[in-house]
């Protein structure tokens, strides 16, 4: 799952870069940092779904937009994020870039 996580990661981030519009430009930073992170870390589930509530978070919070194809990249990380197991009850700040650290 690691190879498939990388590359969505890694579409998402290009696609927010051909899209100029909005500044993206702390979603961006994250996806850098989760993609970094990615290969060295135990629960890689746990980590796309930090990602995806930071990304549903800052949507609803910031009025980020996204195109079909990014929100179909999203939907796909989602369903990883899904395999997080019951345990990942999420304590932090849904909004803070501290927690990709």
């Amino acid at each position: 799952m690691d190879k498939e996580s990388k590359k969505l990661i890694t579409n998402l981030y290009n696609s927010l870069k051909e899209n100029q519009e909005l500044n993206y430009s702390e979603l961006k930073s994250v996806l850098l940092k989760v993609f970094k992170k990615i290969d060295n870390t135990i629960n890689e589930e746990a980590l796309i779904s930090r990602l995806v509530n930071f990304i549903y978070f800052k949507s609803l919070t910031e009025k980020w937009k996204f195109t079909e194809e990014q929100n179909q990249i999203i939907n796909q990380l989602s369903d990883i994020a899904k395999y997080a197991g019951v345990n990942n009850n999420y304590r932090g700040d849904l909004g803070s870039l501290s927690q990709f650290d």
